[in-house]
């Protein structure tokens, strides 16, 4: 009964008893014969609430993203409506922000890591999946210096467990950086290809394995250029997977089956020379080099001089054609009565870049007596050029290392280095008209001559030289750029993550 309503009298009147230990007599759920259940009542009335039971603070979550507020609970057995058993949301009132969203540039801390904007944030969540690449740039400062990096996609996929084939239609590269809006960088896939500037074959069968091709550039526009400084490290986003292709990047290179060319450098070639450079020309200057007339070189000396690329017809073909970078590849080979060889030379262009590349591979396909008069080793050259246009009254200048040189009037001038030299470099010739390399993959100085090298040997082994035409003196803007490229960026790729 309740005690605050009672009765005297002889016989019970109806609707009353003789006990006043209710403590909640409108429920008749609730009395001291009743079994306290979780349900925020004091159900057998010893004054305590739910006591003996298992109770959970619960945290209002008003965006309803699963996380909820640590400012406001509420202690019961059961979660309260609107209610959820964590407090780990450090925005209550938006629902893209929790510690499972996704961070990206827009000014808050989505993930409750306590920072905002970082430079992991992810580009476009329509992407499922990602690489990041950390680029630092070389020594010296370089205008939006390419950027060449391996990557295996098919093994970044399995590592994501998605079998499906992999689409290079969705790669897309941005930076990294909220800071500048995270640029989508133009950029090219290169199947079956990787280590392009390293001493090693480009060519790779591997499935879904290839050349991601881009410029380190800040704006995105391949058509003005921005010093990257010396030291410098970009973040770098490599997205794909998503639903929507990538764009058609226009820019300013064009790949012919006889030339290389973008707004500022024209390379052309010819297979009745063998394939290789026939001129090479900047900002609408003459030739400044060729490799077409020179006497001599660009392979080895056997018997005499007679059987160098440039002295009869080869093959070229256009390897890739851009919109990033662009190549061309020299093919051949060439014997006399002694000495036999293939030759390979690729030649690479990027947009909106001066320079180009050479890759050099020579094997001899019998065994073939070399017999320069002075060592065999000075016989063998993977670069020999003439630069009539520009060499006389010009200033040359030559590195004791024999790794660089240049040869500039002023007006004009052309610049040589080695990126991936070969394993002996003997020397270096620079005078007028001549650019003459002198190094090998075979020997040291010293065999003598005449040497027979047996067949097979591959004594010009995917060299790579940098041929940088340029304007005015070899001045410090042309010496930091030509030392940036020879050293060229460093890629560092971390793991392929899902959004």
């Amino acid at each position: 009964g309740d005690a605050s309503s009672s009765t005297v009298a002889c016989d019970a009147p109806s609707g009353s008893v003789a006990d006043a230990t209710d403590c909640d007599d409108g429920e008749a759920s609730v009395n001291p014969a009743a079994t306290e259940v979780c349900d925020g009542v004091d159900d057998d009335c010893d004054g305590t609430i739910d006591d003996g039971l298992a109770t959970s603070t619960w945290y209002e979550d008003n965006d309803g993203d699963g996380y909820g507020d640590a400012s406001s609970s509420t202690v019961a057995c059961d979660a309260p409506a609107g209610s959820v058993a964590n407090a780990t949301d450090c925005d209550d009132g938006e629902a893209s922000v929790n510690p499972t969203a996704t961070e990206v540039c827009d000014g808050l801390d989505n993930n409750c890591d306590g920072s905002t904007d970082r430079e992991d944030a992810w580009w476009d969540t329509s992407f499922p999946y990602r690489i990041l690449l950390t680029v630092t740039a070389s020594g010296y400062a370089v205008d939006s210096p390419p950027v060449l990096a391996d990557i295996d996609f098919r093994g970044a996929l399995d590592d994501l467990g998605d079998s499906s084939a992999w689409d290079s239609d969705t790669l897309r590269v941005v930076t990294q950086a909220c800071t500048s809006g995270q640029v989508e960088l133009p950029s090219q896939y290169i199947e079956d290809y990787v280590g392009l500037l390293d001493k090693v074959d480009a060519a790779d069968g591997t499935a879904e394995y290839g050349t991601v091709a881009f410029l380190a550039d800040q704006d995105g526009d391949y058509a003005t250029l921005e010093p990257l400084a010396a030291g410098t490290i970009v973040s770098i986003g490599l997205y794909f997977g998503g639903s929507t292709a990538a764009p058609a990047y226009a820019t300013d290179l064009v790949a012919t089956a006889s030339s290389l060319a973008n707004d500022v450098t024209t390379a052309t070639f010819d297979e009745a020379y063998g394939g290789v450079l026939t001129s090479l020309s900047h900002d609408g200057s003459a030739s400044v080099e060729n490799q077409s007339t020179s006497c001599c070189g660009n392979s080895f000396y056997g018997g005499s001089w007679d059987i160098d690329p440039q002295d009869g017809t080869g093959d070229l073909a256009v390897l890739f054609d851009g919109p990033v970078v662009a190549a061309l590849e020299a093919t051949g080979s060439r014997s006399d009565s002694q000495s036999g060889y293939e030759y390979s030379y690729i030649y690479l262009a990027f947009a909106g870049r001066p320079e180009i590349y050479s890759k050099v591979y020579q094997v001899t396909d019998r065994a073939s007596t070399l017999a320069h008069p002075t060592d065999i080793t000075y016989g063998i050259r993977p670069w020999e050029s003439r630069r009539d246009n520009i060499s006389s009254g010009a200033t040359f200048t030559i590195d004791s290392a024999y790794l660089y040189a240049d040869a500039s009037n002023g007006t004009w001038g052309s610049a040589f280095a080695y990126v991936a030299p070969p394993a002996f470099v003997i020397g270096l010739a620079n005078y007028d008209p001549y650019l003459i390399a002198l190094s090998n993959d075979y020997s040291a100085v010293g065999l003598g001559t005449p040497a027979t090298l047996p067949a097979g040997t591959a004594y010009l082994d995917h060299v790579v030289q940098l041929h940088l035409p340029h304007a005015g003196d070899f001045d410090g803007d042309v010496q930091d750029t030509l030392f940036g490229l020879t050293e060229g960026v460093r890629v560092a790729q971390r793991a392929a993550e899902s959004r």
